[in-house]
C-alpha cells in the first residue's frame, strides 16, 4: 500500500497526521528531486499533536533529502513529515502500515 501524505510543493508544508502501532513499519520517500541542502524532517508528538519533536534513531536525525531519499521508521507513536520550502516540487510518499 502507498499513498501521498505530502502533495508535492514548493512551499513549506507539514503532513497529516499518522499514528503507527507497536509492530507497525513504514517508509517515507520523496517524489521529486532536492538539492543537497533542501530537506523533510520526520518528528513525532508525545501529547497528540500539540508539539512536535524530530525524530532521532541511533543518534542521528531522520531526514529525507537528496542523498537520503527514503527512510523507514518504526511504532508506536504519532509521526508527520515537516517539509522546508525548496526550490523544486516535492511531495511525501509512505509505503506500508
Amino acid at each position: 500500500m502507498s499513498d501521498i501524505i505530502l502533495t508535492a510543493t514548493t512551499s513549506a508544508a507539514n503532513s497529516n497526521i499518522f499514528q503507527l502501532s507497536a509492530r507497525d513499519q513504514i517508509a517515507l520517500a520523496t517524489t521529486g528531486t532536492d538539492t543537497a541542502a533542501e530537506y523533510a524532517d520526520i518528528q513525532y508528538s508525545s501529547d497528540g499533536g500539540g508539539t512536535w519533536k524530530d525524530l532521532y534513531q541511533d543518534g542521528t536525525q531522520v531526514r529525507l533529502h537528496s542523498t537520503n531519499n527514503m527512510v523507514t521508521i518504526e511504532g508506536p507513536g504519532i509521526f508527520r513529515v515537516a517539509k522546508e520550502a525548496t526550490t523544486n516540487a516535492i511531495g511525501i510518499i509512505r509505503f506500508g502500515g
